[in-house]
């Protein structure tokens, strides 16, 4: 017999209108029978319902009934529609009070309860709690759980499309998070199918670092912004004790600055990784290798009339445009005008300034094929003795600087306001090259 339409019907509108008392006064009584049945179309149960109350209760009162009645199944296990159980819930919604209450239930008639198993228990998409927790960014649930499993196994790494939790938490947005994960393992920072690590996801993240928000250096907000401090934390504190438009400039700030921590992390985690390898094969074939920016490549000298001795040409490159910066890094976060990862990549390791991607370029040709006016002026000034060498250097489609400059595939409209201060900073290009 299935569950009465009329009894689905009242817990539903109780749950859904927030009055948790006549939900738990309708299964306190002959239809407590019913309390394992979905009362949803997404098949959601009572359980998973309680969660939403962001309390203890009335979860609470829901696992004392099982309990005093001894009605077989463990309500930690049932699933929904997307194979959510109760803890995937509770974790979503940041319920910390429900998550303890689960992983802490044990029915009376059993001598153990089932926390290890609500915590390896993956959804539709392959996701633990942990891994959901991190993808949400609930750090201090993230914590908890990762105390009550003693390690991280390898089931909570990856989700089914071997996204790895670290790159799910980054993705996110939820910084914070991603560094708690790096202090309870460092391995987690892991590459995913497309060879990629965490730096290569921040990187891609203007809008996550302040280089990368339209903020004037004289305003009033970039002021506050310079007054206020930064705070831990993925979700903002401070809008009880300040004003909106202040709560909301101190909200960006802290996740600035989490965002340039965590980069500066992953930056030192990596450096043994960032090499590359240049073998001369035969009279006019060298082969380039560099770990993290696409595998290996092969160049073939003297290919292209007015080409430096030594530089040659990429298989795939030979005419076209101008390359789009290349996998590593460094030069994605150039072409993205991330100035702080930039910065920080070659302050810790200069050696990289003389880097080069797939198509041949180095870090002067994507700043200025992008306009990234700030990285280029930060490696002129730090690199002066070798900017000769730098900014002669052609890539493998015969390009300059000049030519990347001429070149408008890129162009973004400048930052100027009126065509003809867009037009003046153009010509400013011109002039440095």
């Amino acid at each position: 017999m299935g569950t009465p339409p009329f009894f689905m019907k009242k817990v539903y509108e109780a749950a859904s209108e927030g009055d948790w008392n006549s939900m738990k006064t309708a299964y306190n009584g002959p239809h407590d029978k019913y309390m394992m049945a979905p009362i949803t179309v997404l098949k959601d149960t009572a359980f998973h319902l309680a969660v939403y109350s962001r309390k203890d209760e009335p979860l609470k009162s829901l696992l004392k009934i099982v309990d005093e009645k001894s009605i077989p199944w463990s309500p930690c296990t049932l699933k929904n529609a997307y194979g959510n159980t109760v803890l995937h819930e509770a974790v979503f919604t940041g319920n910390m009070k429900a998550v303890k209450l689960l992983l802490q239930f044990k029915p009376t008639e059993k001598r153990e309860s089932d926390t290890s198993k609500q915590l390896e228990t993956k959804n539709a998409l392959g996701e633990t709690p942990l891994y959901r927790a991190a993808s949400c960014g609930k750090k201090e649930i993230v914590e908890y759980l990762a105390t009550q499993m003693g390690q991280i196994s390898e089931d909570h790494r990856k989700r089914e499309d071997s996204k790895p939790i670290l790159h799910a938490a980054i993705q996110g947005q939820h910084f914070e998070t991603a560094l708690t994960l790096l202090e309870l393992d460092r391995s987690l920072d892991m590459t995913d199918e497309q060879g990629r690590t965490g730096l290569h996801l921040l990187a891609g993240m203007p809008r996550a670092f302040k280089s990368g928000c339209a903020m004037p250096k004289y305003s009033i907000k970039n002021l506050i912004y310079c007054c206020l401090s930064a705070s831990n934390g993925d979700v903002d504190q401070s809008k009880s004790k300040k004003g909106w438009k202040i709560g909301k400039i101190q909200k960006k700030k802290n996740k600035h600055e989490s965002a340039l921590k965590l980069a500066r992390w992953l930056i030192e985690k990596n450096k043994h990784h960032w090499w590359q390898s240049i073998n001369v094969v035969g009279s006019n074939i060298v082969n380039i290798e560099t770990p993290g920016q696409g595998g290996s490549r092969q160049q073939s000298d003297g290919q292209k009339g007015g080409r430096n001795p030594g530089e040659g040409v990429g298989k795939e490159g030979q005419g076209g445009d101008p390359g789009d910066g290349g996998g590593h890094p460094l030069f994605i976060a150039t072409s993205n005008g991330i100035e702080e990862i930039a910065k920080e990549i070659l302050q810790k390791f200069p050696q990289y300034v003389e880097l080069i991607n797939e198509t041949g370029q180095n870090i002067m040709h994507v700043a200025v094929m992008h306009r990234q006016w700030a990285i280029y002026r930060f490696v002129e000034k730090k690199f002066k003795p070798i900017m000769v060498k730098l900014s002669w250097k052609i890539d493998n489609n015969g390009y300059t600087l000049l030519h990347h400059i001429a070149h408008m595939k890129h162009y973004r409209g400048g930052t100027k306001p009126s065509p003809v201060l867009k037009l003046q900073e153009e010509i400013q290009w011109f002039k440095v090259s």
